[in-house]
């Protein structure tokens, strides 16, 4: 199959919904590879920025194998989704199946090294995870943590979206 091909295009969801569904999430996946071809997947907090499509991760500036296997490829895949109720499709066990939807990304990541697109990232990340999901929270100005962090931003080359609805 193709990148971006879905096995069940009958659950193939609109790129609005897709979309949609990347901007409300809070946690998603990183998929990248190292020199061996060892597979490694770490969920983060992110954002979804639509135009361009990009997704813009953070993670603690050390050593580790997100950041050493970025340097071996910048080739990555994200993945998000929401989990919903499990439900009975037919009468045997077997067939049991559950309620979701999944976004899937692929492209290419590089470090952001620019300072002025590390702070607007990062307000980007405050005005999600803060403002938007904790509102009436106050907080001191500044980004005191800006310097122990280090941003990553995926540049979407194909994006999928799938579903799972529940049963009428």
């Amino acid at each position: 199959m193709a990148v971006g091909e879905l096995r069940r295009s009958d659950r193939a969801m609109s790129e609005d919904d897709t979309v949609a569904l990347l901007q409300r999430a809070l946690v998603g996946r990183i998929g990248t590879v190292d020199a061996e071809g060892t597979p490694y997947v770490v969920p983060l907090s992110f954002v979804y920025e639509d135009s361009p499509q990009r997704i813009h991760l953070h993670f603690a500036r050390q050593p580790g194998h997100l950041a050493s296997n970025l340097k071996f490829s910048s080739k990555v895949c994200f993945e998000i989704d929401e989990p919903g109720p499990l439900i009975a499709t037919g009468e045997p066990g077997c067939e049991t199946s559950h309620v979701y939807e999944s976004a899937i990304c692929f492209g290419r990541a590089q470090v952001v090294s620019d300072e002025r697109e590390r702070v607007r990232i990062a307000r980007l990340f405050l005005r999600k995870y803060v403002d938007q999901h904790m509102p009436g929270r106050s907080y001191k100005p500044g980004l005191v943590a800006l310097n122990t962090v280090d941003f990553v931003t995926v540049e979407v080359e194909v994006m999928t979206g799938k579903r799972r609805p529940p049963l009428p």
